[in-house]
C-alpha cells in the first residue's frame, strides 16, 4: 500500500513508540509499503531523532517515487483517532493470494511474476514474505478460506478505507465465453460481500494459459499427450481458451458449444492432471 498518514496519528506520539517502529521496520527493511504522507520535511519534526537519521534516506526516496506511482493512496478517514497498535501489526500483515491449488495454481503464479513482473519476486522471498499464497483447497473450498481469512483481516485494519489485501483467484470453469460456473461465481460474490478482491480467469482454467510451445515441449517428453497437445494447439480462440485440457470434451459440451469447435472434433482427448 502506499500509505498516508496524518501528521497527529497517534503512531507519532512518544508513547506509541515501540509501534512506531514496527511500522517503519515493516515500511523501510520489508519494503510491503510506501509511506506517501506525511511529507519528509514534517517527518524530520515528527519522528524521534535517531529514528529519523536512520530511515532518512530510503523515506525520502520511497516519498519521491510514491508522487510518481500509479498506485493508490490509501487513509483512514480519520486517522487522529486510529489504534497505533492495530496500525502497525495490520500493515506487517503479508496480502494473502487464495488459490485452488498452492502447488499448481500457485507456482503458475510465481512463474507469470518471475517472467512478467521480475521486480515483485522480492514479495515472494523470505525472510519477508509480503505475499503469502494460500491453498483452499479446490473451487469450492474458496469461499470459507475467503471467510476466515477476510474476516480475520477486517478486524485487524483501523479502517474501512484500508484495502483487506485479500485476494482470490480461481478457474472459471467457463465451458462457453462469458458463463463462469455456479462455483467460481460464488467465489467472486463472497469476495464481494467481505470487501475481499476475486480474480475469476477468462479462460476456462489455469492451463488454457499455457503456450503452445510449452505444450509441444511437453508432449515431446511424454508422447501419450502428444495427440491431445496436438488438438488443443490446433484450436483458435474461444476453443482453445476453454478446452478441458485435463478431462477432454464430453458430447454434450460440444453441442452447447454450437459452432466454437470445428465439426469433427472427437471427445475424451485429455492430458489428465499434468501440472504437477
Amino acid at each position: 500500500m502506499i500509505l498516508v498518514l496524518a501528521d497527529n496519528c497517534p503512531i507519532f506520539a512518544s508513547e506509541a513508540r515501540a509501534h512506531l517502529q514496527d511500522l517503519l521496520f515493516t515500511i523501510v527493511m520489508k519494503q510491503r509499503h510506501t509511506l506517501a504522507s506525511p511529507a519528509p520535511h514534517k517527518l524530520e519534526r515528527l519522528l524521534p531523532r535517531d529514528l529519523w537519521n536512520l530511515y532518512r534516506e530510503y523515506l525520502v526516496q520511497a516519498q519521491k517515487q510514491s508522487i510518481n506511482s500509479h498506485e493508490k493512496w490509501v487513509e483512514s478517514a480519520d486517522c487522529s483517532t486510529c489504534d497505533a497498535a492495530k496500525l502497525a501489526n495490520f500493515c506487517d500483515l503479508p496480502t494473502i493470494l487464495i488459490v485452488e491449488n498452492a502447488s499448481t495454481d500457485g507456482e503458475w503464479v510465481k512463474l507469470v511474476i518471475r517472467k512478467l513482473r521480475p521486480r515483485l519476486t522480492r514479495y515472494l522471498q523470505e525472510p519477508y514474505v509480503a505475499l503469502e499464497i494460500r491453498q483452499a483447497g479446490g473451487i469450492g473450498e474458496m469461499p470459507k478460506e475467503l471467510e476466515r481469512t477476510a474476516r480475520r483481516y477486517s478486524r485487524a485494519r483501523t479502517a474501512q478505507t484500508l484495502p483487506l489485501r485479500v485476494i482470490a483467484m480461481s478457474d472459471s470453469d467457463a465451458g462457453l465465453p462469458g458463463h463462469p460456473s455456479p462455483q467460481a461465481r460464488k467465489v467472486k460474490a463472497i469476495a464481494d460481500l467481505l470487501g475481499a478482491a476475486a480474480h475469476i480467469l477468462q479462460k476456462r482454467a489455469i492451463e488454457n494459459y499455457i503456450p503452445d510451445n510449452s505444450l509441444r515441449e511437453y508432449a515431446a517428453r511424454r508422447p501419450d499427450c502428444r495427440s491431445a497437445v496436438d488438438l488443443v494447439v490446433g484450436l483458435l480462440g474461444p476453443a482453445r481458451d476453454h478446452y478441458p485440457l485435463k478431462t477432454g470434451l464430453k458430447q454434450a459440451e460440444i453441442d452447447a458449444a454450437g459452432n466454437m469447435y470445428p465439426a469433427g472434433t472427437p471427445i475424451g482427448i485429455k492430458m489428465g492432471d499434468f501440472i504437477t
